[in-house]
This record gives C-alpha cells, structure tokens and sequence, in this order.
C-alpha cells in the first residue's frame, strides 16, 4: 500500500478542497483572467470560508460571464438585481457591486501596465517570496500584502484588505506557504525563482517606480456608487468595519 501524501494541514478536510491545494495553490499564475477570478472570490469570501467559495465557483462564473472582466466592466443596474436574485448566489450586494467596480479598476491596471500580470509580479520582480519565518510564525499578513493593498485600494479597488490579498497572493504563487514536509512544496518551488525574505514585516528589498496614475476614477458606469464623498461619517465607518471582517481567514479555512 503506498503511503499516504502529506499535504499543508488547511486542506485535510474536504476533498474539494485538496483537489484545489494540489492542482492550483501556490502555483506561480501569469492569467490575467485567472488572477481577477481569484480576487472575485477573495472579495465574495469576506467573513466566509474558502470552502464555501469553491463550491459556490461554478455559480460565481455562471453569474460574473465566467470571470470575463471586460464584460462585467460594463454591468449596470439591471445585472446587479439578476445576479442578487440568483437563489445560489451569495447575496451580498456591496461585495457583487465591488466586483463590478473591481473589474474596471482591473483594465485600468491593464491599460497602465500592459497586464495585470506585469502589474502584481512587478512588487516582487518575478520571484516568488518565501518566508524563513514560515512555519514556525502563522503569517496573514505581510508588508508585501500590506503594500499591494495599499496599492489596489488607492486605484479604487474594493474589499481588498490586506488578509484577502495575503491569501490572494499565496493562491496565485507569489507567495509560496506551502509547509516544508508538504508534497506539493518541492513541485511548486521548481516553478519560479524564490526571494527569500526574513519575515513578514520585512518590506521588500525594492519597490519598482510606480507609473503615475492617471485622473481618479469616477466609478463604474451605469452603476450607483456606495459610500460616496458625500456619505455621512456613520455609513462610512460601517463600510470599513464592514470591509474589515474579511480579515479573520488569513489562508483558506
């Protein structure tokens, strides 16, 4: 009887969930469309499982036009209330409003700089980061994840707290969690250069010189935008006390 593989303890208890640890996480991404699925879910999993978001996946592409950024861009009002009235649909619609903001936030990173993918591994200059405080220190978050968050929530980005984008960054590779005795640790080290970095609040050696950005964004057409300039202070503190609950997961539960 051959032995039993040993994976990252996160994933033990749900097949699904070990599908996605030995065929995806910590792989070294370069899709654009592959990097906005994940930050789709990474929105819709504020105060959720990551469990619950890998079975909600299929619904999630039936609802967004399977991930396809440049269609959701152009969602209005009349998409917001058929993707809220889908029974199988988290029904959240702060977080599917966030996702159609974050999908014309996406192509303007793109018309910056070219992809997504040039965008997100230009922090780290194409290396994946490993770091030596790692197991020892249960990280979820990290001067890395702290400054893409910055970042992505200076360019109009939405529930992009950064926990999520800790997590985010783990599943997409540039960021490589996986435990030292784990099978897939080795396979997913061979797969890009590693930067190794002293712990979690160590910045990174260099930051590349940020293109200036171009006018603030005025919002995403045809959509109402929350917790505008004109929003009272309350709503406003609601909305990032609400924003901040996505930060109790850390790396999927």
């Amino acid at each position: 009887m051959s032995e039993e593989k040993k994976r990252c303890p996160w994933c033990s208890s749900d097949v699904l969930l070990i599908k996605y640890h030995d065929s995806e996480w910590g792989i070294p991404q370069h899709s654009d469309m592959v990097f906005f699925e994940h930050l789709l879910m990474e929105s819709m999993s504020c105060g959720l499982s990551w469990l619950l978001m890998l079975r909600k996946r299929s619904v999630f592409s039936r609802c967004f036009d399977g991930f396809d950024y440049n269609r959701i861009a152009r969602y209005d009002e009349s998409d917001v209330k058929r993707i809220m009235d889908d029974p199988d649909m988290i029904h959240s619609e702060p977080k599917i409003r966030a996702v159609i903001n974050n999908a014309s936030r996406f192509l303007e990173i793109i018309s910056e700089f070219g992809s997504f993918d040039k965008y997100i591994w230009s922090f780290t200059n194409g290396k994946t980061l490993l770091y030596e405080s790692f197991p020892a220190k249960r990280i979820t978050r990290s001067a890395f994840s702290d400054a893409v968050s910055s970042d992505l929530k200076k360019r109009g980005f939405k529930f992009v707290g950064t926990v999520c984008i800790y997590s985010f960054l783990e599943a997409c590779g540039l960021i490589n969690d996986h435990m030292p005795e784990c099978c897939r640790r080795a396979e997913t080290l061979k797969m890009n250069d590693c930067l190794h970095v002293k712990d979690e609040n160590e910045p990174l050696p260099t930051f590349p010189v940020r293109v200036q950005r171009r006018k603030k964004s005025l919002g995403t057409p045809g959509i109402k935008q929350q917790n505008s300039v004109s929003a009272s202070a309350p709503k406003r503190r609601r909305a990032l006390s609400a924003e901040k609950t996505d930060c109790v997961r850390g790396r999927p539960q």
